[in-house]
């Protein structure tokens, strides 16, 4: 009788602990789910935000461009050298204004998108170059590359990356050598949990190597030049 009112405490604890995990889990998973709604409306929000900036700065972007254009053409004869420099500082500031308005709108819109699913990387390679090479009206170089698997991924976001990718490498290439790209896919098992401490759990992931043999850049700005909408020189779009 001692041992069975034993076993059936222990059983009641067990019990209520098991109902106290639940508990634990189901509190857990609406705090996830609050969560992933929140997102989702800020994803919504910036996406829609991004929009009117984009379209409202466009507009009177546009007509400063047209009208200081107008007036360096049609009152060239008497303009001073410092106006027509004053001129083209407008023009230029201008421009880069559109250039971080359509990148910011696009770059919103890429981290907005929720389709995540199977992505064939020697497609999106394949695209990427085919759009550059339309762009610059340049196809003269080599790319040598691995085979390229199909990945887990943002197709969008991935797209965007490789155009960006093999444009800046055209753009930036060395006037006194042929331009060659390399791509490498290297497997690796790393451990998923990037941010919460002493969690350990490995997984295959994939290493993409994407170099040239262009001009490169200085080293000190290595980490400036990927924050985002920042660039070394403006006199190039990339």
């Amino acid at each position: 009788i001692l041992q069975a009112k034993k076993a059936a405490e222990k059983a009641l604890a067990e019990n209520r602990h098991l109902q106290e995990l639940g508990t634990a889990l189901e509190s857990r998973t609406l705090e996830l789910d609050r969560q992933y709604r929140k997102q989702l409306d800020i994803a919504g929000n910036l996406l829609q935000f991004s929009k009117i900036v984009s379209h409202d700065f466009q507009e009177p972007l546009r007509k400063i461009q047209i009208f200081t254009e107008m007036i360096a053409r049609e009152e060239s004869d008497r303009l001073t050298t410092r106006s027509r420099t004053a001129i083209q500082r407008i023009l230029s500031s201008a421009e880069r204004l559109r250039l971080v308005t359509t990148s910011l709108h696009e770059f919103i819109q890429v981290e907005s998108e929720q389709s995540h699913g199977d992505v064939d990387l020697q497609i999106v390679v394949d695209k990427a170059r085919t759009k550059v090479a339309k762009l610059r009206s340049f196809d003269e170089f080599d790319l040598i590359s691995d085979p390229l698997p199909s990945i887990q991924g943002y197709e969008t976001r991935l797209d965007l990356m490789f155009f960006h990718l093999f444009d800046n490498s055209v753009q930036f290439r060395h006037p006194d050598r042929r331009l060659e790209i390399s791509i490498t896919a290297t497997l690796l098992d790393e451990n998923i949990y990037k941010v919460t401490r002493d969690k350990y759990k490995f997984a295959e992931h994939l290493r993409i190597t994407f170099s040239d043999n262009g001009i490169g850049f200085d080293q000190q700005y290595r980490d400036y030049v990927f924050q985002l909408l920042k660039k070394i020189s403006h006199v190039w779009e990339g």
